[in-house]
């Protein structure tokens, strides 16, 4: 007849030296038929107990077959099983695998009288944490081994309440969370995938990511995966065009890291991303109106051009027209003469500012004859009433138009910078260069004047700036351009537009 035997020394029974109660109660389950065996490692489980510095207190429970021990696990909590491998209803290796079985997440430290290295090998193999001799069992050698296994098992139950955590915030997420390998097809999914994409994991691990993502913006990416996986590098904040299982695309933002292998080559990637289609959509819907805002004033400006040019300015030829043939009629003073002539110098000054007036709101040349000219004839004007030293370079424009925004942006881009050279810059030359690429043009205008601290001028505050170059900043960002500057005091100052001419639209 089996029985189960309970030996404990109880954490209140003994004290501590500096008066605490001990730190610790390990329970341990002896799974042993051989009293004297018992006993010995009783004897050994008190002598440790009497020695730890910790102040541990074993509570030991013994079953001297298999299934004892079954019934005991079943309704008690043990921290370590101490097990012989030959018992009335099991022997060897079974014993182990068995009791593993039986209680997966209990450390097992196996007790033979055998001292066989391969049987010890065998028996971790089986699922031990540790393999003693019950010969050469001490205190301190049981107590390593208690040690060992308890800790085994804390890690082992971290890690998997860790895992537990990682698992839940993944399924959880409404970020889609993805892998993929080197050729490019999904090899894990979250299931946020069907919130973003509207496919199932399931679905969605497989595919092509070439297949699911805007072909233009494929263009855009896939020449520089090749580099990003000889550098080991990923990406951040990249937004993309995703395809819903609905046939519309959605705007996602990715941040993906490279997956290594062992030697360190990379493998493929993993990443997240984040849906902000509506964020890009009120973007894009800012863009527009703030872009048609702008049209709207450049029609109007246009407008008020041609009547000051057509009106005003015929007005002021019959004016000047009246004046000559008045000053002709012989009918005049000679102090009245003098009076006409004035009159009339001045009537042809009027002409003259109206003149530039309506150019300087809408050039007549920028709708006809485009950026190149408008341009041109632009600084050619300039650059002979300041008087100020001029060049102009461009290449891609002379046959090339522009979308009336970007051409009319550039346009006031020059129109800006040459106003605030000649207020602030003191220069003696300009230079002015235009260029055209396949998705955007650029323009440069540089002069040799007293240039400004461009640091100390981000630090001011915004209604301390110059109001010329944040009109300039605002009007380029209206159509997704980039505005930079360079500055140095005493050399000079150069100012940096670029403008993208293919815009994306938005997604349906």
């Amino acid at each position: 007849m089996t029985t189960s035997t309970s030996h404990a020394y109880e954490p209140d029974a003994r004290p501590c030296d500096n008066g605490l109660l001990p730190c610790a109660r390990v329970k341990v389950l002896l799974v042993e038929d051989n009293e004297a065996d018992t006993e010995l490692v009783l004897h050994a489980l008190a002598r440790t107990s009497e020695t730890d510095s910790r102040h541990l207190v074993f509570q030991t429970s013994c079953a001297d077959s298999l299934s004892v021990a079954e019934r005991h696990l079943a309704s008690n909590d043990v921290d370590v099983a101490l097990l012989d491998l030959s018992l009335p209803d099991g022997g060897g290796l079974e014993t182990v695998t068995r009791l593993r079985a039986y209680a997966p997440e209990v450390p097992i430290i196996v007790m033979t009288g055998l001292e066989d290295e391969e049987l010890g090998l065998q028996t971790v193999r089986a699922g031990a944490q540790d393999y003693l001799v019950k010969g050469q069992v001490d205190a301190r050698l049981l107590m390593r081994a208690i040690d060992y296994a308890i800790e085994r098992k804390r890690a082992g139950r971290a890690l998997r309440d860790s895992e537990e955590k990682f698992r839940s915030i993944v399924e959880t997420t409404s970020e889609w969370i993805w892998s993929m390998d080197r050729s490019r097809r999904l090899t894990y999914s979250n299931p946020a995938a069907e919130v973003v994409l509207g496919y199932s994991a399931e679905e969605v691990v497989g595919q092509q990511i070439a297949g699911l993502i805007h072909e233009a913006d494929r263009q855009k990416i896939e020449p520089k995966l090749p580099d990003l996986i000889r550098q080991k590098r990923g990406w951040t904040a990249l937004v993309l065009r995703w395809r819903h299982k609905n046939g519309t695309y959605r705007y996602l933002e990715t941040n993906a890291a490279p997956i290594l292998d062992p030697d360190g080559e990379v493998i493929g990637y993993r990443g997240t991303n984040r849906d902000i289609t509506e964020r890009q959509q009120a973007k894009i819907s800012r863009m527009e109106l703030q872009l048609r805002l702008v049209t709207v004033q450049e029609e109007e400006r246009h407008r008020l051009s041609r009547e000051l040019h057509d009106q005003m300015g015929q007005s002021l030829a019959a004016l000047m027209l009246g004046l000559k043939s008045l000053k002709d009629s012989g009918s005049c003073h000679e102090s009245a003469k003098d009076r006409l002539k004035q009159l009339q110098e001045l009537t042809n000054q009027l002409a003259q500012q109206v003149h530039e007036i309506a150019m300087d709101l809408r050039p007549t040349a920028l709708n006809d004859l485009g950026l190149h000219t408008a341009v041109s004839n632009y600084l050619d004007e300039w650059s002979r009433r300041c008087k100020v030293g001029a060049d102009f370079h461009s290449s891609g424009l002379t046959k090339q138009r522009l979308p009336t925004h970007v051409e009319t942006t550039i346009y006031r881009f020059v129109q800006e910078a040459l106003t605030n050279i000649l207020k602030h810059a003191k220069a003696r030359n300009v230079s002015v260069i235009l260029s055209y690429r396949v998705n955007g043009v650029q323009a440069i205008v540089e002069d040799d004047g007293s240039g400004f601290d461009v640091e100390a001028m981000i630090r001011l505050p915004v209604s301390e700036r110059r109001l010329g170059l944040l009109g300039m900043e605002e009007r380029v960002s209206l159509v997704g351009g980039r505005f930079t500057v360079e500055s140095t005091p005493g050399v000079g100052t150069t100012l940096f537009v670029s403008i993208p001419t293919n815009r994306q639209e938005v997604p349906h």
